[in-house]
């Protein structure tokens, strides 16, 4: 199957056709490294339980090798252990929508005990009725070794797109096209897919260990990736402005004889050329 079917196509051109000079102004992507440094420093004074608890939406979700979870709820179940400072992260790529309301951080993450080595984090927030940031999604992916990037490092933003708000049921209706069509396309030739809808900018991570920025390293990843890699969605959400996005769900490949599977997310902003991938991050079970 192609990957630019007809459907496609025609909500790309209709999302493109929303941009025009009244689009909104730049909003500072402050509050949201703010959440992401705050909940890191929580974690140095409780348990991770506790952290990952405080910081959770009530809506938010955790994805699993049983499926999709409450973040909450899936939380809860997690040992009590005095375990506080075991995990130490930091963002160094983030992003905000237009509308202020939806954001997203990714960077490295080590272990105290060195037990569990390094790994990349991602993270979806998204800000409540009563003014503070909450994450939506969480997930990682394990890194061979430590990051070049300490927590001094300045956190690169993304700009934002020069596009119009537009309403977010539509936002969202054409985004669920494009994700779907992703995860067909993937299934079936999974380079080509993501050659055609990640932005120039866009990185991704989950198999390489460190995360690959950038068309030329993200090429030599993919070179090494399984072949197809079939992605199911499970769900998401959109901003207010309708120009930021996010999406999760099940993956599915084969490595030699063995079917293998995990859990994938992605953060998407909507350009005049339609949506495209920012981040992505698939975590093998």
């Amino acid at each position: 199957m192609p990957f630019r079917s007809a459907a496609a196509v025609s909500a790309v051109l209709a999302l493109g056709a929303c941009a025009h000079a009244g689009a909104p102004a730049q909003v500072s992507a402050d509050p949201v490294i703010a959440a992401e440094r705050a909940f890191a420093a929580r974690g140095q004074q409780v348990s991770v339980k506790q952290a990952f608890s405080e910081y959770a939406a009530p809506d938010g979700v955790m994805v699993t090798p049983e499926g999709p979870k409450n973040a909450r709820a899936y939380v809860a179940t997690w040992p009590d252990r005095d375990d506080k400072g075991f995990i130490k992260w930091w963002p160094i790529y983030a992003g905000i929508a237009a509308s202020g309301d939806l954001g997203f951080t990714t960077g490295p993450a080590t272990y105290a005990d060195g037990a569990r080595g390094y790994t990349y984090f991602f993270t979806v927030w998204k800000k409540q009725p009563d003014g503070s940031w909450k994450w939506m999604i969480d997930m990682g992916a394990r890194a061979p070794n430590a990051s070049p990037f300490g927590p001094d490092t300045p956190v690169e933003v993304s700009p934002h797109s020069p596009v119009a708000r537009l309403d977010p049921a539509a936002a969202w209706a054409g985004l669920q096209a494009v994700e779907a069509e992703l995860g067909r396309a993937s299934g079936e030739d999974h380079a080509a897919a993501y050659r055609t809808r990640l932005a120039p900018e866009g990185r991704i991570n989950g198999f390489e260990g460190h995360p690959a920025v950038g068309r030329d390293a993200v090429a030599a990843a993919l070179a090494k990736r399984p072949a197809r890699i079939a992605m199911t969605s499970a769900g998401g959400g959109v901003s207010d402005a309708g120009d930021l996005g996010w999406t999760y769900g099940r993956a599915r490949w084969t490595e030699g004889a063995a079917e293998k599977s995990g859990g994938y997310m992605r953060v998407w902003r909507r350009r005049p050329e339609g949506w495209v991938v920012l981040a992505d991050l698939i975590s093998p079970d």
